[in-house]
C-alpha cells in the first residue's frame, strides 16, 4: 500500500492557502470508540495507526494555537481529545490544554485560569494520562491526582496525596492507576519517593511503597509491569502487588513511553532486565511492538537510522534521516517528522516511500514569513494523521494517508 502525503506548502516551505478555523462543529470529543490513546512520547503508536476510520468524527487538517501560549512538553491524543502538557518559561509556569481534535477549537485548560508557577512545581503535569473519558493528572494544589471528564476538564474524582510528598506522574494500565510522589527535597533528589496504585473502577488503594532513591517521574509500563529507574538501580514491579519483579544497577532510561527494549550497558528486555545484546550501535531512537529496535548515530550529514532484530530473523536495513527528527513506528511504516516535513519508510526493509514538505500553517524558524521552518517540538500520529505542535504555540493537524 503506497501512502500518499498532502504537501501544502512552495518550493521554500512556506505554508500556503489552507485553514484554521474550526470544522464542521463536530460534538467536543467526538471519536471512533476503539481508537486506542496515543502520546507524543511513544515511539510506536500502534498497528491501527494509519486506518483512517479511527479518526476523530468530523476531522479535517487544521491548524490553530494554544489560547495562552507556551511550548508543548507532551501530548496525548484520544476520545477525540488532544490534550497537551504546556509550559512558558518567562512566567515559569505549567499546564494543561484541551483541544478538539477534529478542527482545534479550544475545550479547556486545567487549572482553568493562569498555570502552576514556579516550573517545578508544575512538573507533575507532564506526567498525565488518559483513560477511557478521563484524564488523570497531578492535582494543581499538589493534594494528590485529579480524574478529569476529558469533555468539560472538571475533576469527577481525586486520588488522595500524602503529607510530605508531592504528585509527580500517573500511568493508567488494565484497570489500575498507578501514581509515583517525589519526597525529601523534590523530583531531582535523593530521598524517598512514594509510589502506589489505585483501582481504576472504585478508586480504592491497593497497595503502595517507599522506594530510596528513585525518581517518580520515570514511572512507565512495560509489557505488563511497573518500570521504576533511579539514582542505584533500575526496577521493574507486579502491578497487582508492587513486589519487585527484577532490578539491575544503575540508571536504566526507557527510550520511549512503553518500550520493551532498553540501552543500558548494552540492550536490555525492559520488562526483566535481562542483556540481550552486548553491541547495538548508536542509541534507541525507537521500539516496535512487536521487538525491532530503531538506533540513530549521527553523521556527517544527518543521522544514520538502522534496524535491528535481537532475534536476528529481520532488520539489517538504514536510511538516513534528519540528526533532529524523531523517529516513530506508524503501523507497518517508520516516519520521520522534522522541519522539512514527513518522510515514510516501509518497515519491513526500510525503503523511502513517501515524503512531502511542510504543511498548511507550519510556523516559519524565529517568526515572520519566509525562513527555514520550524522544527516541531512534539508529534504523534492517529487515524491516519499527525498532530504536531511547536515552540511558538502552532499545532497543526494533516493526513498522512
Amino acid at each position: 500500500m503506497l501512502l500518499t502525503l498532502q504537501n501544502r506548502s512552495d518550493d521554500t516551505g512556506r505554508p500556503q492557502g489552507g485553514r484554521s478555523g474550526p470544522a464542521a462543529s463536530p460534538e467536543p470529543g467526538a471519536a471512533a470508540p476503539t481508537a486506542p490513546p496515543v502520546f507524543s512520547e511513544m515511539s510506536d503508536f500502534g498497528p491501527k495507526a494509519l486506518d483512517r476510520t479511527l479518526r476523530p468524527e468530523g476531522w479535517q487538517p487544521w491548524s490553530a494555537s494554544f489560547e495562552q501560549g507556551g511550548a508543548a512538553v507532551e501530548c496525548g491524543l484520544g476520545g477525540g481529545v488532544l490534550l497537551c502538557s504546556l509550559y512558558d518559561e518567562r512566567r515559569r509556569a505549567t499546564w494543561l490544554e484541551a483541544k478538539n481534535a477534529a478542527d482545534g477549537t479550544p475545550l479547556w485548560r486545567y487549572p482553568e485560569e493562569g498555570g502552576l508557577g514556579d516550573g517545578e512545581r508544575g512538573v507533575g503535569l507532564r506526567g498525565f494520562d488518559l483513560h477511557g473519558r478521563h484524564a488523570y493528572v497531578a492535582s494543581s494544589d499538589q493534594a494528590g491526582f485529579d480524574v478529569l471528564d476529558l469533555g468539560d476538564g472538571k475533576p469527577v474524582a481525586r486520588l488522595p496525596g500524602r503529607s510530605g510528598y508531592e504528585p509527580t506522574a500517573v500511568r493508567v494500565h488494565k484497570g489500575r492507576v498507578f501514581v509515583a510522589y517525589a519526597g525529601d527535597g523534590g523530583v531531582g533528589a535523593a530521598g524517598n519517593m512514594l509510589f502506589r496504585a489505585f483501582s481504576a473502577d472504585d478508586r480504592e488503594q491497593l497497595w503502595e511503597r517507599v522506594i530510596r532513591n528513585a525518581f517518580p517521574q520515570s514511572l512507565d509500563i512495560v509489557g505488563d509491569r511497573v518500570w521504576i529507574t533511579g539514582l542505584e538501580e533500575t526496577l521493574t514491579l507486579a502491578p497487582k502487588t508492587g513486589r519487585t519483579l527484577a532490578r539491575n544497577p544503575g540508571n536504566c532510561t526507557l527510550p520511549s513511553r512503553g518500550a520493551l527494549y532498553v540501552s543500558c550497558d548494552g540492550v536490555r528486555d525492559a520488562r526483566t532486565l535481562k542483556k540481550l545484546d552486548d553491541d547495538t550501535p548508536g542509541g534507541i531512537a525507537a521500539v516496535s511492538r512487536d521487538g525491532l529496535i530503531l538506533t540513530s548515530s549521527r553523521q556527517s550529514q544527518g543521522a544514520r537510522v538502522q534496524a535491528h532484530d535481537i532475534r536476528g530473523t529481520r532488520g539489517g536495513w538504514a536510511f538516513t534521516a534528519d540528526a533532529d527528527d524523531p523517529v516513530a513506528v506508524v503501523a507497518d511504516r517508520v516516519v520521520t517528522l522534522g522541519a522539512r516535513g514527513v518522510r515514510v519508510f516501509t518497515l519491513a526493509d526500510g525503503t523511502l516511500e513517501a515524503s512531502a514538505g511542510t504543511f498548511a500553517g507550519w510556523p516559519i524558524e524565529g517568526g515572520g514569513s519566509v525562513g527555514r521552518p520550524a522544527q516541531p517540538g512534539t508529534a504523534l500520529v492517529s487515524g491516519g494523521a499527525f498532530y504536531a505542535t511547536f515552540d511558538d504555540g502552532t499545532v497543526l493537524s494533516a493526513p498522512v494517508r
